[in-house]
């Protein structure tokens, strides 16, 4: 029979252990610390990511149009400030009223249309608001925002059927990067054609500039 000791001279060969790397250790610590404030102080956490994220799509929107506005940035972080609180607060019921634990698909997709219905519009009249816009605006930055929620539909089913209802503000945190930038780009953007009613004597709507 074979013997389960190597022959006399030989070392037993050892596969060798990968070492984790540095961004692993910096996302993890980054994460536990995260996971440690949103413990303690979910609401301050949530409204800080949130702010954070939607001060970082409105950047990206002032960067494609070379332009640079302190008071808008300024007026971003105060809706983000807001918008975590209503997250929290939102995602907080809709898992006491249709919990993700429910093994039922289509559960998603209700809390889905509860948020793009109802909360989304909230949202974006809102950024209107406080980044002081023309309202005249609203139609279309209500129609950008609505691109953005069907090209993360699938980032949001998951999410509310897999993720914890504490992590869920953090994971749209991410998706709020590109509506924010969506959203500001089409509320600031001037050029765009606007819905205007017709002048008496004529039907339909008119497309008007700015």
């Amino acid at each position: 029979s074979r013997s389960r000791f190597p022959p006399k001279g030989r070392t037993p060969y050892r596969s060798p252990r990968k070492k984790p790397t540095v961004s692993f250790f910096s996302a993890s610590l980054l994460f536990r610390r995260y996971d440690s404030a949103l413990r303690q102080f979910p609401v301050l956490t949530k409204m800080g990511t949130s702010a954070a994220m939607e001060v970082l799509g409105d950047g990206i929107a002032q960067a494609i149009e070379k332009t640079f506005s302190g008071r808008r940035l300024r007026a971003v972080l105060l809706d983000g400030l807001l918008t975590g609180v209503v997250l929290h607060n939102v995602y907080g019921f809709q898992d006491r009223w249709l919990p993700s634990a429910a093994k039922c698909w289509w559960v998603p997709f209700v809390n889905i249309a509860i948020d793009e219905l109802f909360v989304d519009p909230l949202f974006v009249a809102g950024f209107i608001f406080w980044t002081d816009c023309d309202w005249s605006r609203l139609i279309p930055t209500i129609q950008a925002s609505k691109v953005v929620a069907l090209t993360t539909l699938p980032v949001q089913w998951a999410n509310f059927r897999y993720v914890p209802v504490r992590y869920r503000v953090f994971v749209v945190n991410f998706i709020d990067v590109l509506w924010s930038a969506a959203v500001s780009f089409t509320a600031h953007n001037k050029h765009e054609p606007v819905v205007a009613v017709a002048p008496p004597g004529e039907r339909g709507f008119l497309f008007k500039r700015d």
